[in-house]
């Protein structure tokens, strides 16, 4: 272990150095992360037949890439899940900068509806797949997961089948056939064998890495995985035919799921709220703090906003926004950079309730918002200036445990999700209740208040650090 000298920051990437330095003891090499000019470059050669893993077996799901790739990179995902489309971009992306026949892809559904019930869009790339068109109609999904779970999800995925020229009445006996729901059903097995809660969830040769993280992050395990295996093959170590079967085990050992579950984040949070981030109103006028995560192209963030602009005496209750972006389109961007250039809290409370607000389509036709921004005065900040703030606040979600959107904190008080009816404003009146009892018995207000609320919710939860 003390061979390798990996320099991760994140919690995923000290899992994956931990993966890769256990394959390099496995195997019998120095460790040493590779570097671009290290990596083996392939000569001509026949196809060689990789043997399967029973562990986490791919003979009969759908592949993109070679089939004899020296590295596998199975994914569990589920269509609906933006996070999932997150990962699919960034896989694409890695894909791109590694020679052929680096890698293969692998696709494994765990679609985690709660009525148990198959999605349709699992059931269409399945059927998609008997027409030969799984990875044209992946990219698609993945592209309209936001319409997948708040639409008409069936009538998405006919639409989506039309655009690609597919047999429709082939793909509707298909979608609803015992084999296609077989298929789907192996794959939510097996992601109940691994142990997997979540997705997305990627196996690279085995070795687990949750969620979707960076581009850098991938191609550092797939690079340094093909190095190792490489060098193993070539010194007769194993067969070539072996460099899948051989490394999932090993790697699997060291990175099982239930050695990396995410450790249940606290219940209270003290987020940052000085004034350094986009808000409603000042500091020293708010007795509620809410700080919220959202993502504009999101659904729920905005069902979450609507909640709140129903909300009376605003200044009491002040929302800071920090950005967790699901997708990087000009509509989406332009909306958060504008939000970052509002001037004031009132320009900022203003253009927030206008993007939410259900009539404007400003999401499909970028120039209303556009519009909207010229005719308020509003500059939107750069695109350096916004990618930088947009890390830090990615940073600071990862600190916190947030994984998705919206993740809110009332005073402090974790709500994730868009809350049922009633349930954001009984909080809050609980909140605004014992906030003004504090302040006037002890005299505080803005940042004071704030840190002393916290502190009481914690007490109350039963939290102490």
């Amino acid at each position: 272990m003390n061979s390798c000298n990996w320099q991760c920051s994140s919690w995923a990437a000290m899992a994956l150095g931990l993966a890769l330095c256990f394959t390099v003891s496995w195997i019998g090499c120095s460790g040493t992360p590779t570097t671009e000019k290290d990596r083996p470059t392939e000569a001509a050669a026949d196809s060689v037949e990789l043997e399967d893993s029973e562990l986490i077996p791919v003979a009969h799901s759908p592949i993109k890439g070679a089939e004899d790739a020296w590295v596998t990179v199975v994914v569990f995902a589920d269509f609906e899940c933006p996070f999932c489309a997150r990962l699919a971009a960034t896989l694409d992306e890695v894909e791109q900068t590694l020679d052929d026949g680096t890698m293969r892809l692998v696709f494994k559904h765990f679609p985690l509806n709660a009525d148990g019930e198959l999605s349709p869009a699992a059931r269409g790339a399945e059927a998609a797949r008997m027409q030969g068109e799984f990875w044209a109609m992946h990219d698609a999904l993945f592209d309209e997961f936001a319409r997948l779970s708040n639409d008409d999800a069936e009538s998405v995925v006919l639409e989506i089948a039309a655009s690609l020229e597919l047999d429709e009445e082939q793909l509707r006996r298909d979608m609803n056939s015992d084999r296609v729901r077989s298929r789907i059903e192996n794959d939510r097995a097996l992601a109940g064998e691994l142990e997997l809660q979540a997705v997305p969830a990627v196996f690279v040769n085995g070795g687990f890495i949750a969620g979707a993280q960076s581009a850098e992050i991938y191609q550092t395990a797939i690079t340094n995985i093909h190095h190792i295996l490489h060098q193993s093959v070539s010194r007769g170590e194993m067969q070539r035919a072996e460099v899948y079967r051989g490394s999932v085990e090993p790697l699997f050992a060291h990175t099982r799921p239930e050695e990396q579950t995410r450790e249940q984040p606290p219940t209270v949070v003290q987020l940052p709220v000085d004034g350094e981030r986009p808000e409603t109103s000042n500091l020293d006028d708010g007795l509620v703090q809410l700080a919220t995560f959202l993502s504009f192209s999101d659904e729920p963030s905005l069902q979450l906003q609507r909640q709140l602009d129903e909300m009376v005496d605003e200044e009491a209750v002040r929302v800071t926004y920090f950005h967790l972006l699901h997708d990087h389109d000009r509509s989406t961007r332009l909306a958060h950079r504008a939000v970052e250039g509002a001037d004031s809290p009132r320009e900022v409370a203003s253009l927030v309730q206008w993007l939410s607000d259900e009539s404007n389509d400003w999401q499909s036709d970028v120039s209303m918002l556009e519009d909207y921004l010229e005719r308020e005065e509003i500059v939107a900040i750069a695109d350096d200036d916004f990618d930088a703030i947009v890390e830090a606040d990615a940073e600071l979600a990862q600190e916190y445990g947030v994984f998705g959107t919206p993740t809110s904190f009332i005073n402090g008080i974790r709500l994730v999700g868009t809350p049922e009816p009633g349930e954001l404003q009984s909080v809050v009146e609980e909140q605004l209740a014992l906030a003004e009892r504090v302040s006037e018995l002890k005299e505080l207000s803005g940042q004071a208040l704030y840190e002393e609320m916290v502190a009481g919710n914690r007490q109350r939860k039963g939290e102490h650090f």
